[in-house]
């Protein structure tokens, strides 16, 4: 009980923030192709910003490359999936789905502990599986929103939709 009542305040703003957004993707909505960068962004910061309390090595090494081959998994996943996106107004129809909230809870409870276990004393930083394990979640997580993105990006550039994102 200690752990949750010294957790900063912030901390809960956070996740608040991320199950309102999780909560949002539940259902089909019009959003604005700029309010997608939100959580890739978040988490690709919030990655590179823990990262810096490691050794390059493992944890960066392991990070980029869990990165990319997770955000590469994601859009394999989404392949098939079609992107509507309406240039007149600039908002991108989704559908509703469980992925954000899945992935933003996942991504909370696995920073939440890897921290608490680093500021109880229970592991050290500069433990090598440590190292590996959280530049691997850390990855996993920030790979599979990146992919969602630049699939999204990448089907509304097939369309044309956007100047800065057409093919020559």
């Amino acid at each position: 009980m200690a752990i949750l009542l010294n957790t900063p305040v912030w901390v809960w703003f956070l996740l608040l923030f991320l199950i309102t957004r999780g909560v949002s993707a539940l259902k089909p909505r019009e959003i604005p192709l700029s309010r997608l960068f939100i959580i890739p962004l978040l988490f690709l910061a919030a990655g590179v910003y823990h990262l810096s309390d490691f050794a390059f090595y493992p944890a960066v090494p392991v990070f980029v490359l869990s990165s990319m081959l997770f955000c590469l998994i994601r859009i394999s996943l989404l392949w098939k999936d079609p992107v509507e996106y309406h240039a007149s107004s600039g908002l991108i129809h989704r559908p509703g789905s469980p992925f954000v909230l899945i992935l933003v809870l996942v991504a909370f409870v696995f920073k939440f502990a890897m921290t608490v276990l680093l500021e109880r004393g229970a592991i050290s930083a500069h433990f090598f599986a440590f190292q590996c394990l959280w530049g691997a979640g850390s990855g996993i997580i920030t790979g599979l929103s990146w992919g969602s993105l630049l699939y999204t990006l990448y089907r509304i550039r097939e369309t044309g939709s956007l100047p800065f994102l057409k093919s020559r």
